[in-house]
């Protein structure tokens, strides 16, 4: 290494020559580490990603599947107990002996079904008036047939409401919400659904509703079971957003709280915005966010089922559980874990900061020596060699598409004066706030180059009466400058035009010439106190 700097003082390398060299040796052993590590590894990680997508998938599909096949299941328990032979009988009872037998048959048959399904909270018979007319409990020990006195009214109730309309073919969910007794909810919780459909008398007549309510402790239980299979978490979420199970502290949150907002559609509305949106025909949707892995669907039921609510699955993997699932490219993945790696690896990223820092040094100064080249270091206009170029190319095009183009010389006056009373710092603002000035006034096809010292020289694609126009706005600015400025000097400004259809002019430096004298006849001018019809000067 000493060698090699005593190479490079003994020969004068130059400084870039020596950072590219430098850059070069870094990038190339970085690129064959990375190379080795990355193919290595990518096979790694798509084959893990793959394995997670796939699996919670599964996981999704199976409590899926759980929640359709028990929500059929009650389904077809209502439609049993809703054409069972003692209830059909009931129905159509003639007198009030016959309607007490066959409500004993009905009571007795309900009572051994709900002692087998077991799952079943209540079964009734609601009559077209909203009035309770048969009633079994099952607590999970006790079956409790109700007698008459005990039955109640409930044609106030939502579920009456919405039931009692219903087609004969229709069956009507609830939401999922927990059981209230006496306006208080019960414990232990009973997550409860209830499933109503209408029934009729053999002439047709809408009788009432047959209505079940279904427990779905076993079920959510069932789900959470399931969840397990996931990497991460997994929610079952209603309309709302609120957790009614899974991986959750605040499940049924919104019984406890009425204006709770620990639902997913408060804490995370952008998800929610994707899971809102989907049917159950959309299938299972899996998407990788930057907060990891989402992998949701709505829950499919019977198109016969009118749904008071809609149920959504949803398993999450988050970046804190795993990296890995995330929206992150695998490149990226790889490359961060590549940083992590041992300290030659550190050492190579480090050496290759500080080349790179070097190097961009190198060019910021070039830069600033061609800044310096192209503009006027003070004023910001075009350097006299770089604007001749421009002015040049501009007045060629206007020669070639048969276009108006003018030249505007202008001179700062009194600008000496300003030096030597005031300093040059204040000639220095002097010519910096008249430059601004004059570049309001330009558009982006207009270009000004200082000539040298007070001199400035501007292209428009315009003619000379538009140049006079503008001249007079921009006498105006300097009007309002010197009006409101502070500072103890004035601007004051000369110029002369000239135009490429002018006989004279063959070439610019003939138009740049032109505009010269004319400046200065303006500048005598005003000098002796002549002040011209057009406005010029002061």
């Amino acid at each position: 290494m000493k060698k090699f700097f005593r190479r490079y003082k003994k020969e004068n390398i130059s400084r870039s020559r020596f950072n590219i060299e430098w850059i070069g040796l870094s990038l190339v052993l970085i690129a064959i580490l990375f190379a080795i590590f990355y193919f290595q590894k990518k096979a790694e990680v798509v084959a893990y990603r793959e394995k997670i997508q796939t699996s919670e998938m599964s996981v999704v599909m199976l409590q899926e599947g759980l929640i359709e096949s028990k929500m059929d299941g009650v389904v077809n328990d209502l439609e049993y107990v809703a054409t069972m032979c003692s209830f059909s009988r009931l129905l159509n009872s003639k007198d009030d002996l016959e309607h007490k037998i066959y409500k004993d048959e009905f009571q007795e048959e309900l009572k051994r079904f709900i002692k087998v399904h077991s799952q079943y909270d209540q079964i009734r018979y609601i009559d077209i008036d909203g009035k309770e007319r048969v009633r079994v409990n099952f607590d999970g020990n006790k079956i409790d047939i109700v007698d008459e006195s005990r039955l109640q009214d409930k044609s106030n109730r939502y579920y009456f409401k919405d039931s009692i309309k219903l087609e004969k073919n229709q069956v009507y969910q609830s939401v999922l919400d927990l059981n209230v007794e006496n306006g208080e909810i019960e414990y232990p919780e009973k997550p409860m659904i209830r499933f109503a459909k209408t029934v009729y008398d053999e002439n047709e007549n809408r009788m009432g509703i047959v209505i079940i309510n279904y427990n779905a402790k076993v079920m959510l239980k069932s789900f959470e079971d399931m969840s397990k299979g996931s990497a991460g978490k997994s929610f079952l979420l209603n309309t709302g957003g609120y957790s009614l199970a899974g991986d959750s502290d605040d499940k049924f949150d919104f019984m406890y709280h009425k204006n709770s907002e620990k639902s997913l559609k408060n804490i995370y509305a952008p998800l929610w915005g994707k899971i809102i949106a989907i049917s159950p025909s959309d299938g299972i949707v899996q998407r990788y966010g930057r907060n990891g892995l989402m992998t949701f669907t709505e829950v499919n039921r019977s198109p016969n089922i009118i749904l008071n609510e809609r149920w959504f699955i949803l398993t999450g993997i988050t970046k804190e559980e795993d990296k890995l699932c995330t929206k992150d490219s695998i490149f990226k993945i790889i490359l961060l874990e590549y940083l992590d790696q041992k300290m030659y690896f550190i050492a190579c990223i480090i050496l290759s900061y500080f080349i790179i820092l070097s190097y961009t040094l190198y060019r910021k100064n070039i830069k600033n020596i061609s800044d310096m080249a192209t503009y006027d270091k003070l004023t910001g206009a075009y350097s006299r060699s770089r604007g001749f170029e421009i002015v040049k190319m501009d007045m060629e095009f206007a020669v070639k598409n048969k276009r108006e183009y003018s030249v505007c010389f202008i001179d700062l006056n009194d600008l000496k004066k300003v030096n030597d009373k005031y300093g040059h710092e204040m000639g220095d603002l002097y010519l910096k706030d008249s430059v601004n000035m004059i570049k309001s006034r330009l558009n982006y096809r207009e270009n000004i180059v200082r000539m040298g010292g007070d001199e400035f020289l501007v292209g428009v694609f315009k003619s000379k009466e538009e140049i006079d126009f503008g001249w007079k706005c921009l006498i105006e600015d300097a009007k309002s400058y010197n009006e409101k400025s502070e500072y103890p000097f004035e601007i004051s400004l000369s110029h002369g035009v000239a135009s490429i259809d002018e006989k004279e002019v063959k070439t610019l430096d003939d138009m740049i010439n032109i505009a010269d004298k004319r400046m200065y006849v303006e500048k005598r001018a005003m000098k002796e106190g002549i002040r011209r019809s057009e406005g010029r000067g002061w």
